[in-house]
């Protein structure tokens, strides 16, 4: 007996030999039936075991990987290969808080295995805990100081935490050590798009495709480099082909959609914008029952729900009053700043919550009614107003303000926390052309403040702030009712202004938001706006020049 065990154990061992050459030459099936071969002969060798679960794991096959795992450790609790296996295909299963410990398990057994610290980086990385997983991917860097992949992943850390400088670093010293390494050329262009140094990101972006043409983030984000730049047909062009690579990479269709309403593709334009449930950042909107739209029989009980920011609810909020004029029940659910003032829409019930239990017939997100409606530029529904001021509240303002001046609202800043918010706002100091008007009567719409900023401004001249009597957006709409005009970069007051039919004054950056599409001086879905552009990438001392001299004009004619 022992003679045969003997036997048998050089036979496995065998087989296990061979089967590491075949795994080492990535031919896989080969390796796979030797190390069950070797397996057959011998159930217990671990290291056997281990390396088929990566085989497994590699294939797909992550149920069979689980199992070999363990097995393995069942055997041998400290077996680190088993341990990183066995965390790597429990993330993949979506079981993050077993691949977490894991990971951490097989860090106790090899404290300096740079794959698996890298991998616990990862792992933390994708639940958002990105000041967790930086250490490690340090760590690992600085374990494989030559190992491109190593520099990645600390780029793209840093590149998360806003520590934009050191992941440029990182990313450069990734391409140095591999020249050919088409995911660091990519990342590092985006990096640069995002800093708005396009022709730097082209050079990179470009460089990426070379390398690798299906890498479709690459191709995404030199689309987004173009629409940056204002080339929307290259831009429409670029989406259109990364989608020809991959057909459901949403970050594509959804940048597409932008391009095309910028454009003023609007049909197909809200076609694509649908896709934007297939986003991470958007979620589930929680509503299972039928989707609304225009071809339900009347009578039909309808709740749109307004799932995107308070400036996108008031600018589509126009089209639920239709949903009633065609027969059918309209609920509109909103946030509770905007409850009040939409309460002035004609035949629409508006609430901030639905009664508990399942919502009883059809449903429609508030965004995707320009497609269920069809909309196209001619047809966009541009009556206004479609939301009105509280007189009295109105009227108490105008008590506050009265006096012979021209009343002007100003809002010069955007949410910080809304991606893109640095290119439509703009520092204080760029007002003070405003200040130098005779006749004019300036008064702060911004909510809230940024410190400081208020105090910068009173350097320029007089400034009025009620907004410390603003308690909700009915509020605001009877503020701007009492004034003579409005003058706002892209915020939500821009759309209030513009659905109460006040005079309102629009500062655009370079590329602005889809909605005002490029180039015209008005907006088809605001009768009472007028659009001041950028005419090149953050010169906004060219356009309040321009708003000055006219508001000059608009006082003194």
């Amino acid at each position: 007996m022992t003679k045969a065990t003997g036997a048998s154990d050089q036979l496995a061992a065998a087989r296990f030999a061979d089967a590491l050459t075949c795994h080492a030459e990535g031919r896989s099936h080969e390796a796979e039936a030797l190390y069950r071969a070797a397996l057959g002969l011998r159930p217990d060798h671990v290291e056997a075991l281990g390396n088929l679960a990566a085989l497994c794991a590699q294939n797909g096959r992550l149920d069979e990987a689980v199992s070999l795992c363990q097995r393995a450790l069942a055997l041998r609790p400290d077996f680190a290969s088993a341990l990183n296996t066995l965390a790597i295909v429990l993330k993949r299963l979506g079981r993050a808080d077993e691949a977490l410990t894991h990971y951490r398990a097989a860090l106790k057994v090899e404290p300096d295995n740079a794959a698996t610290l890298g991998n616990l980086g990862l792992a933390l990385r994708a639940l958002g805990r990105h000041e967790e997983a930086l250490p490690l991917f340090e760590r690992a860097a600085a374990l494989q100081p030559a190992l491109p992949s190593a520099q990645l992943n600390l780029g793209n850390a840093l590149n998360e935490l806003g520590r934009f400088g050191e992941a440029e670093a990182a990313y450069r010293r990734s391409i140095e050590r591999d020249a050919g390494y088409a995911e660091a050329h990519c990342n590092l262009g985006t990096l640069l798009r995002d800093q708005g140094r396009l022709d730097e990101a082209e050079a990179e972006l470009d460089a990426a495709l070379r390398l690798n043409p299906r890498l479709v983030v690459a191709r995404y984000n030199l689309g987004n480099a173009h629409k940056d730049r204002g080339r929307l047909d290259a831009a429409i062009a670029t989406y259109r082909e990364a989608l020809r690579f991959d057909p459901t990479h949403a970050e594509s269709h959804w940048n597409l959609s932008h391009a095309l309403l910028l454009a003023g593709h609007l049909e197909d334009g809200f076609i694509e914008y649908e896709w934007r449930w297939r986003l991470p950042a958007m979620g589930d909107h929680g509503f299972s029952g039928p989707r609304w739209d225009s071809a339900a029989a009347p009578g039909a009980k309808v709740v749109v729900h307004a799932e995107q920011g308070f400036g996108d609810a008031i600018q589509f909020a126009r089209y639920v009053p239709l949903i009633a004029a065609r027969g059918h029940s309209a609920t509109l659910l909103v946030r509770p700043p905007l409850l009040r003032l939409f309460e002035t829409l004609p035949n629409v019930e508006v609430v901030t919550q639905l009664p508990s239990g399942r919502w009883e017939g059809y449903h429609c997100p508030l965004l995707s009614l320009p497609l269920a409606f069809g909309t196209r530029l001619e047809t966009i529904p541009a009556a206004v107003p479609y939301l009105r001021a509280e007189p009295r509240a109105a009227e108490k303002f105008r008590a506050r303000f009265e006096a012979p001046e021209f009343k002007v609202g100003l809002v010069w800043r955007g949410n910080p926390e809304k991606p893109g918010d640095a290119r439509r706002s703009l520092a204080p100091s760029a007002l003070r052309p405003l200040f130098e008007l005779s006749g004019v009567r300036l008064i702060s719409l911004q909510m809230p403040p940024r410190a400081g900023d208020l105090d910068q401004l009173r350097q320029f001249g007089a400034l009025d702030d009620p907004m410390d009597e603003i308690g909700d957006f009915a509020d605001t709409a009877a503020l701007i009712a009492s004034l003579d005009l409005v003058i706002t970069v892209d915020t939500a007051v821009a759309h209030l202004a513009g659905a109460l039919a006040a005079p309102v004054w629009l500062l655009l950056p370079f590329v602005p938001d889809w909605r005002w599409m490029m180039a015209r001086p008005d907006s088809p879905w605001y009768p009472t706006a007028r659009l001041f552009r950028q005419t090149a990438p953050g010169d906004w001392h060219g356009v309040l020049d321009r708003v000055a001299e006219a508001l000059c004009a608009r006082v003194h004619s």
